[in-house]
């Protein structure tokens, strides 16, 4: 493990000296112990948790000011009122603090209200640590209100102070729309980043260029429109938000925004609302704070089970799991899959609705690998083996490609001890290398270990209990796994030595022949499982023929 000068390169000349454990004298139930766990947690996104820190900071001092704008962020996200609340008694205590009247300018920006939009980013300013947010939403809040030249000027000074803050340039380019250095202004933003994501939009909005089309190239390019067509809103352009939405991927939170958007323009936008919520949705992750107040928009607008799921869902991402919990229960019971799938996973410490919800997925989808697994190891955990097998066989002859319920086939041969099914099937099983490949390698090792214990038991097994013990110790190349540096082969040694090589013959040694087995194990690295079956080989070949 490192030490105090092992933390920077390897010449410990040029460490640092940084200490690497907490001081023992923390007090975290103290008014900062209680805010800097706040803090950690909300950043951990661990929202409960961090609720619950400054819920205790603030009962024990009603004037934090620190801790009241701390509620506030996490309020804001679904109860903007209540967020303001705790602004105001904030202000109140420090009528300056730059983060208090930052989120309080933030508010009253999203609600429309520029005059105390203006007032919180304007005493912002005036704080270091909150200056350059300020002023960018101070130049917002003025081009909002119609106040160009202000913005304008406001724009400049920002830049001057900030000059690597993009939005600020983005919002000098947008003002310049009508002047002649438009054009300039986003070709110089273009030459100095291809990839700008502003520069493409504003290049596709005024000009009709498809630079983005050939750019926005990632796994979800429907984000990079979704992201822009949110600065243009922010700006008030909603038509603008419409026209580069319109040249995004078919997605269903792109139609959502759409619809959103239209009706911000006084379109009419049920027939896009609509069509929504007709699309797939199963690859739907909300995951904006903006998206709280855009479900419920749309939850308003159209009846539909679906809008409560999604935000059921964005809400649970937060770690709102009671707010999760109710927009589920507000959804109904749809003939969804991926709902129930969901659900299960939301209610996983309640057996019963686990069972109900994995249930209603498998019998609507049980074709679905997805659903087959989770259903399958819930039967499992249940102790339900056979019926685990005999759900997950049926799959699986279907799809014997599919490598991940495979793994859980090879799961429910073990829970019903037939491990020597479980090493042939997993012996022929193709498994790409992947986070979690390790549990894969470690089943079909447990798998020939017990092979070989049941071997064991036979007089006349020897042969085969010792090559499913070497087999316990190879890393097979199709479980994607790699053999590591360090294996430890003690457990499988020390197995073979409670049977007689020289004969090739199982030998019922007596216990004392053998040795403190206890010290065996404690001097060894086994892990608990492999202790376990150290024991229950143990057990089976110290007792006397």
């Amino acid at each position: 493990s490192l030490n105090e000068r092992e933390v920077v390169g390897f010449n410990n000349d040029n460490a640092v000296s940084r200490p690497l454990k907490g001081s023992i004298e923390m007090n975290w139930k103290s008014e900062y112990g209680l805010y800097l766990r706040a803090k950690s947690l909300l950043a951990q996104r661990d929202m409960m948790g961090a609720m619950g820190a400054v819920d205790t900071l603030i009962q024990t001092n009603p004037g934090h000011v620190d801790g009241l704008v701390l509620k506030s962020m996490i309020l804001m996200m679904q109860q903007k009122s209540a967020a303001k609340d705790y602004l105001k008694r904030a202000l109140e205590i420090n009528t300056y603090d730059g983060w208090a009247n930052f989120y309080w300018g933030y508010l009253h920006l999203l609600a429309g209200d520029f005059v105390n939009a203006e007032d919180g980013f304007s005493v912002a300013t005036t704080q270091q640590e909150t200056k350059q947010s300020a002023l960018y939403y101070l130049a917002l809040t003025n081009y909002r209100a119609g106040k160009f030249n202000l913005a304008k000027a406001i724009v400049k000074e920002c830049l001057e102070h900030f000059p690597q803050t993009l939005e600020a340039s983005y919002l000098d380019i947008i003002l310049s729309r009508k002047s002649s250095n438009h054009q300039e202004l986003l070709k110089n933003l273009i030459e100095k980043n291809p990839l700008d994501p502003f520069a493409l939009a504003e290049s596709y909005i005024v000009d009709h260029k498809e630079l983005m089309k050939e750019r926005w190239v990632n796994e979800m390019p429907h984000q990079n429109y979704i992201e822009m067509a949110l600065w243009y809103a922010a700006c008030g352009h909603y038509n603008d938000a419409v026209t580069l939405l319109n040249a995004a991927p078919d997605h269903i939170m792109v139609q959502l925004w759409k619809s959103f958007f239209t009706s911000k323009t006084g379109d009419n936008y049920q027939e896009q609302l609509e069509k929504a919520a007709s699309m797939p949705y199963e690859l739907a992750f909300p995951f904006r704070v903006e998206e709280f107040f855009l479900l419920t928009w749309a939850s308003e607008n159209s009846k539909n089970w679906l809008w409560h799921y999604l935000s059921g869902k964005l809400q649970w991402s937060k770690g709102l799991i009671g707010e999760a919990k109710a927009s589920f229960a507000k959804a109904g019971k749809p003939t969804s899959a991926s709902f129930y799938l969901n659900k299960a996973l939301l209610w996983k410490n309640h057996a019963d609705t686990v069972e109900v919800s994995l249930e209603s997925a498998y019998s609507l989808r049980p074709d679905d690998w997805r659903v087959v697994k989770a259903w399958t190891e819930f039967l499992l955990e249940q102790a339900r083996h056979k019926e685990a097998l005999e759900t997950i066989s049926k799959f699986q002859q279907l799809h014997p490609d599919n490598y991940k319920t495979g793994q859980v086939l090879a799961k429910a041969y073990f829970a019903n001890k037939k491990y020597k099914e479980a090493v042939a099937f997993l012996s022929s099983l193709q498994s790409l290398p992947h986070e979690g490949a390790s549990g894969l390698h470690q089943l079909f090792r447990e798998s020939c270990l017990f092979a070989a214990m049941d071997e064991a038991k036979r007089q006349s097994g020897y042969a085969q209990a010792i090559e499913y013990l070497d087999m316990a110790d190879s890393y097979p190349e199709n479980l994607g796994t790699g053999q590591p540096y360090d294996h430890d082969f003690s457990l499988t040694s020390y197995i073979k030595e409670l049977m007689d090589i020289n004969n090739r013959q199982i030998v019922w040694h007596a216990p004392n022949v053998i040795g403190d087995f206890d010290q065996y194990l404690k001097n060894s690295s086994l892990g608990q499982k492999e202790a376990f079956i150290a024991h229950k080989f143990y057990q089976q070949l110290s007792v006397k023929k």
